[in-house]
């Protein structure tokens, strides 16, 4: 991720690193979350971090660009923090231009199951995440292959036929932590949704492991064009 940083950078891109709430959001049963983004669809409380994304993007970044600079705004995130920009996008697709999702689902069919580790013993990111429709952790093989549409809320979107937000996924097939099953669950929802699929970037080298979840190397260069065709159509 720093590497993709340092080329974005190069690039002309500006760079905003968010951080995440601490020990603040919770699971289903009041158990925190720890130190990770809120982003999972909860229907019994707000979400703790979607409003100080939304500062960030409608009044932080605005209020920094230079005089004449492109209005393009572009989120990705990996893991949980993928999960957390879809489903931002959800929220403020009219202020944003493109996301890449990166090692991650879909929030709106995943859960917290913060009851697998007390907190004592991992305070920065306890218990797992269960997809809704099999009750399995992610990491489990095809966790998220069967779908349950009625669980899944749509989203009151303004996206229309003429004006849908592109995505971009970046996932690993051999990703031993957020199974691919996870991620073309999410696409499922997006397309549903009416967001414009630009075709995802898929790594299959290598067997199955937690590294293959990690941010791979192969993603940057195709990441800075997704959102560099995205800069440039938004400039017209």
């Amino acid at each position: 991720m720093e590497a993709f940083s340092r080329l974005a950078l190069q690039e002309g891109f500006a760079v905003f690193s968010l951080d995440s709430s601490y020990a603040r959001a919770t699971d289903n049963y009041g158990n925190s979350v720890g130190k990770r983004w809120d982003s999972l669809y909860q229907q019994k409380r707000k979400n703790i971090d979607l409003p100080f994304i939304k500062k960030v993007i409608t009044a932080v970044i605005p209020s920094m660009r230079p005089p004449g600079s492109n209005q393009s705004i572009f989120m990705t995130g990996i893991s949980n923090g993928g999960f957390m920009t879809t489903l931002a996008a959800a929220q403020f697709s009219n202020s944003l231009t493109a996301i890449a999702p990166v090692s991650a689902g879909d929030p709106f069919s995943t859960y917290f199951d913060m009851s697998t580790h007390p907190f004592f013993e991992r305070t920065c990111a306890p218990g797992v995440f269960r997809d809704s429709d099999t009750h399995q952790k992610i990491n489990t093989r095809d966790a998220c292959r069967r779908q349950s549409i009625s669980r899944r809320p749509d989203i009151n979107s303004s996206n229309n036929v003429e004006n849908r937000l592109p995505f971009k996924q970046f996932h690993h097939r051999g990703d031993g932590a957020c199974d691919f099953s996870c991620m073309q669950k999410a696409r499922d929802w997006l397309l549903k949704n009416s967001f414009k699929d630009e075709g995802a970037y898929i790594l299959s080298k290598g067997r199955r492991k937690i590294a293959s979840h990690f941010w791979q190397n192969e993603y940057n260069q195709s990441m800075i064009q997704f959102f560099k065709k995205y800069a440039r159509l938004n400039a017209r």
